[in-house]
């Protein structure tokens, strides 16, 4: 059992790299996609166009995702798990398209809505994902929902073990304090903050100017991360987040 607390910044002082216990000849590359789609997006088929370029081996799509996950090929993306929390919000639809067999393992209960624990096997090394799409704080009942939804992950994430990715849209900047909190107390850690490129804005005004970080690559301690990027989604007002990550074969 491997449960290493993550940090913020400097708050801790207890590492996330692996590269010692888990060498580079004894692990397999996975790129991960994460991307909030908007589910009014106008520009459905550039958009598949361009995630489809990226050649992902695990793309998450939220926020009514049908609209584009019908232009991305079967044949590049055979293995599909559709999850939706609520039949009357088209916003909480996710969908994560795998290149390799894709399981659902579980369930994470978060306040009202669910996220599924997905499970899959790339070049040996196995992995577990969570595709997260938080409520969005705007009115005060709102924040409250959004609060109990980040301190629900959190007490699932940390009984978790092993190679795990928790990505989507988290409605929060890793400074917003359940996000903090999450970090803290969870083994986990930000793609970006890894890379060190601090502040990576993922959300603006239709997406032209982004202005603040609310999508993010979450990382266990097991994951080494290699290289992170935010690059623009045609018709959503969130750009999508790629991270290319080593996992190991065997624990």
């Amino acid at each position: 059992m491997l449960l290493v607390p993550a940090a913020i910044a400097s708050r801790r002082t207890i590492s996330h790299d692996n590269r010692l216990k888990y060498p580079f000849e004894n692990r397999a590359k996975v790129r991960v996609v994460s991307a909030n789609v908007l589910f009014k997006n106008r520009r459905c088929t550039e958009a598949a166009e361009m995630l489809t370029d990226l050649d992902a081996d695990v793309l998450v799509l939220v926020e009514h995702s049908e609209r584009i996950r019908q232009f991305i090929p079967d044949s590049l993306y055979p293995y599909r798990v559709i999850h939706e929390s609520s039949a009357d919000d088209r916003a909480t639809e996710i969908s994560v398209l795998s290149k390799t067999p894709l399981e659902e393992v579980g369930i994470v209960r978060a306040h009202h809505r669910t996220f599924p624990l997905l499970g899959t096997t790339v070049d040996g090394s196995p992995l577990l994902v969570i595709p997260v799409h938080t409520m969005a704080p705007h009115l005060k009942q709102d924040k409250i929902v959004w609060e109990e939804e980040l301190a629900c992950l959190l007490e699932h994430v940390k009984t978790i073990t092993g190679p795990l990715v928790v990505c989507g849209d988290f409605n929060a900047t890793l400074t917003h304090a359940p996000m903090a909190r999450l970090l803290d107390h969870a083994p986990l850690r930000s793609a970006m903050s890894l890379m060190k490129k601090g502040w990576v804005p993922t959300w603006g005004p239709l997406g032209v100017l982004p202005v603040l970080a609310l999508d993010h690559v979450l990382v266990s301690p097991e994951v080494i991360v290699l290289k992170a990027q935010s690059l623009r989604t045609p018709g959503s007002d969130h750009r999508c987040v790629v991270a290319d990550m080593t996992i190991p074969r065997s624990l």
